[in-house]
C-alpha cells in the first residue's frame, strides 16, 4: 500500500510540471506573437507616412509647376494634413519634403527655383505667382 501511495504522488507532481511546461511554452508563443505584431505595425506606420509624404510632395510640386506656367497673379489653394512633422526645401530644381527626426527626404522635380515659402506648419497653403516668383502663403 505504501508503494501505491508513492506512485500516486509522483503522478500529481508530474502533472504539475507538465502544466507549467505547457503554460511556459504558450506564454513564450504569446510574447513572440505580440512582438511580431508590434514590428509589423511599426513598419506599416512608416509605410503610411512615406505614402502620405509622396502624395504631398507630388501634389505641391505639381501645383508649383502648373502655376509657374501661368500668368502673374495666378493662385491655387492646397490643403495639407499634418499627420507627421515635415519641412519643405527647394534644392537644384527639386522640391524636397524632409523628415526632421531622420533627415530623410522625398523629392519632386520643379521647372523653377524661384519659390519662396512664407509659411511654416500650415494646414492650408496659398500658392501664388507674383513678379514671376512663386510664393507660398498661409491660406488660413
Amino acid at each position: 500500500m505504501c508503494l501505491k501511495h508513492f506512485q500516486h504522488k509522483k503522478t500529481k507532481g508530474q502533472t504539475s510540471i507538465e502544466f507549467l511546461i505547457i503554460f511556459g511554452v504558450l506564454f513564450l508563443l504569446l510574447v513572440y506573437g505580440i512582438s511580431v505584431s508590434w514590428t509589423r505595425s511599426s513598419i506599416t506606420i512608416e509605410q503610411e507616412k512615406n505614402i502620405e509624404a509622396q502624395r504631398i510632395v507630388e501634389k505641391l510640386g505639381g501645383l508649383i509647376n502648373q502655376i509657374q506656367l501661368m500668368e502673374n497673379g495666378s493662385e491655387k489653394i492646397l490643403l495639407l494634413a499634418h499627420k507627421f512633422d515635415y519641412n519643405f526645401n527647394i534644392d537644384n530644381y527639386k522640391l524636397q519634403i524632409i523628415f526632421p527626426e531622420s533627415q530623410a527626404y522625398l523629392d519632386f522635380p520643379l521647372i523653377t527655383t524661384d519659390v519662396n515659402f512664407a509659411c511654416s506648419d500650415c494646414e492650408a497653403i496659398l500658392i501664388k505667382k507674383a513678379n514671376n516668383v512663386i510664393v507660398i502663403y498661409d491660406a488660413d
